[in-house]
Formats: C-alpha cells, sequence, structure tokens
C-alpha cells in the first residue's frame, strides 16, 4: 500500500481522501521511487503506474496536475493530456473523485477543502509563489466559487527546514518591500558572510492565516 502521511484536520472531513507521498512506494529507479513528474530522466511507463498508485491512494477516478513553474496561476482541473499539462501552480475542483496533485522538492505543497461542500484546492508554493500570489489567488478561487474564508482548511505538507534553505543578501530585498515585518522570516547563516536564512514554512504558514 503506498505511504501517505496525513492531516488530522483533513481527516476530519469526512468526504475527503487526501494524502503527501514520499519517496517510497513506486516503481521508479531503484524499483520503489515514486516519482510522480514526466520531466525528468525517468520513463513515461513509469510516471504513469506511479500515478496511478497515487491515485488509487486516495479513491479518485483521475488524477489532475499541471506544469508547475513558480507562479502565482491557479486553474479549474481540466481534462488535459497529462504529458502537456497547462502551466500553473495550482489547481481547483469541485467534482467528486477528480485527485489534484502538485509536486515538490523544498517549495511548500498546500491542501485545500471547505468544509461545508465539495471544493478542493492543491497549490505548489515555492518562495516565488508564496510572496507573487498563488495562495491568494488560490483562496480567490475558493471563494468565486462560493466558499467562505472561515469554512476554508489549509494544510502545508513537507518543506524545506529554516535551517536548510540558504539565501544570499540579495535575496530578502524583493520580499522585505511587500512588508518590513516579514524580517521575522530571516536569519542570519551561521557559516556564510552576508547570507542569511529563510523560513518559507514559517512564511507560508503566515500568509495562509
Amino acid at each position: 500500500m503506498l505511504p501517505l502521511l496525513q492531516s488530522s484536520a483533513l481527516s476530519a472531513i469526512l468526504w475527503i481522501r487526501h494524502g503527501f507521498t514520499t519517496r517510497n512506494g513506486g516503481v521508479s529507479f531503484d524499483g520503489n521511487q515514486l516519482n510522480l513528474s514526466y520531466r525528468g530522466e525517468d520513463t513515461e511507463e513509469n510516471v504513469t503506474q506511479n500515478r496511478a498508485r497515487a491515485k488509487d491512494a486516495i479513491e479518485a477516478d483521475r488524477l489532475v496536475c499541471v506544469a508547475q513553474v513558480h507562479g502565482s496561476a491557479i486553474l479549474k482541473a481540466g481534462r488535459w493530456d497529462p504529458l502537456s499539462p497547462p502551466e500553473a501552480d495550482g489547481l481547483w475542483t469541485d467534482q467528486p473523485r477528480t485527485g489534484l496533485g502538485v509536486m515538490v522538492a523544498d517549495c511548500g505543497p498546500i491542501l485545500f477543502a471547505d468544509k461545508t461542500r465539495p471544493l478542493i484546492a492543491a497549490v505548489h508554493a515555492g518562495w516565488k509563489g508564496a510572496t507573487g500570489g498563488a495562495i491568494d489567488n488560490t483562496v480567490k478561487s475558493l471563494v468565486e466559487q462560493g466558499a467562505k474564508p472561515e469554512d476554508l482548511v489549509a494544510v502545508l505538507g513537507q518543506t524545506i527546514a529554516w535551517d536548510s534553505y540558504e539565501v544570499g543578501k540579495e535575496f530578502p530585498v524583493p520580499i522585505l518591500e511587500q512588508s518590513s515585518t516579514y524580517e521575522k522570516f530571516f536569519k542570519p547563516s551561521p557559516v556564510k558572510d552576508d547570507h542569511f536564512q529563510f523560513n518559507l514554512p514559517g512564511f507560508i504558514e503566515h500568509r495562509l492565516k
């Protein structure tokens, strides 16, 4: 059975099936890795089989993904070719048994759900997306479908840790231009002068709130 990390907040919504995958449980590379991206060096057959396992693990009839570009576009899930999906960094649906997938390495995967109706979203939020409006646009899209912000649940999955995210001295500038209060998400690097460490999960949680 495919190993999934799950959130008690989303599990409490009985009509939702969800999970954050790990690298285990697939057929790629060493025969056990769950690579879900067609963009790498894996075979199309392996990725297709891995996606089928992920789809089945959340009891969906289909799994819809987008071509992620570190942007802020959020789309309604459609029936496009999985080998040539549209560019975006999040998607939403109100259709039953439709699975939504986003892929991350260091960035933050965010799952949204409306507690009162069948309306969900999945978002890939790296620093560009988180600062550029991906989270805001997702909430806006759900509200446009009738959701109330107070009825939304949002859960952040595995994301690069603060102590592991080292950035150069120019990195904070555009973020701090948005708000000086964002200084709290940076601390000096303990190993490199004029470098910082960025708290991406903390920033994402702040933007969600």
